[in-house]
């Protein structure tokens, strides 16, 4: 269950009955607080991205679509990324605060863009981006082609002691987007501008455009029949072929 409502009000920003499909990066086990489980439920497509690989079989079990690698501005065959000994789950990250974690130990993982994840994902489109890896989520929303794919929600953990939160704005705002809710530390971006662009992008990608009342901006209609990843858990066991060593 997400910590602080994040999964409803992600919800309440398309029309009841949506199905979308979105990222969850930094997913961990894909069920402690997570802000994507329940729109899995409700008949979402999510892929769950996670650098530690110790995740692998809690995921499996979990979830229906997840990758094992490091997300980043740039793409590398291998990266550092560092755990978090006391606790691996809290701040363990490709480049950790040395001011919040003492003791880390390093392993070797693949490192993709966004972009790169989505060609592999094969989504026809991109609805949400919840995003928590421990201070460099807007690294990892720089390697994305924002312009074009224009997800309606973004949800970024952005540490409150920190100035995170107007970063994020300050490079989200001139793509269309607001912040528009704080849930715990988790921000919510919301996409209001450029309904022209909009237009165009559910034109390109073959998807009917609808309005959802009182929001003034087109959204996309329920999924194209028929389409499905390519890549799924049932067809990989593994999506991050490329082992931690």
């Amino acid at each position: 269950m997400a910590s602080a409502g994040q999964d409803q009000w992600i919800a309440h920003q398309f029309p009841a009955g949506y199905k979308g499909w979105g990222f969850d990066i930094g997913a961990a086990d894909g069920i402690m607080l997570s802000n994507t489980l329940g729109l899995e439920v409700l008949g979402w497509e999510i892929l769950c991205v996670e650098a530690m690989h110790a995740c692998s079989p809690m995921l499996r079990a979990a979830r229906k679509n997840f990758m094992i690698c490091a997300v980043d501005a740039h793409a590398h065959e291998w990266g550092e990324f560092h755990f978090n000994l006391e606790n691996p789950s809290a701040f363990s990250s490709i480049r950790p605060d040395a001011a919040r974690v003492q003791a880390t130990r390093e392993v070797r993982v693949p490192v993709l863009t966004l972009n790169q994840i989505l060609c592999i994902s094969g989504f026809p489109r991109l609805d949400l981006v919840s995003i928590d890896i421990e201070g460099t989520e807007l690294d990892a929303l720089m390697g994305l082609d924002i312009a074009r794919w224009h997800p309606r929600v973004i949800v970024a953990e952005c540490w409150p002691d920190s100035d995170a939160a107007e970063k994020m704005q300050d490079y989200l705002g001139p793509f269309g987007y607001r912040d528009m809710i704080t849930m715990d530390q988790d921000h919510g971006f919301l996409y209001v501008g450029d309904h022209w662009r909009a237009d165009r992008q559910a034109v390109h990608h073959g998807i009917e455009a609808v309005a959802r009342p009182g929001a003034g901006l087109p959204l996309p209609a329920d999924e194209p029949g028929g389409v499905r990843p390519r890549v799924r858990r049932r067809d990989k066991k593994d999506l991050g072929s490329a082992r931690a060593t």
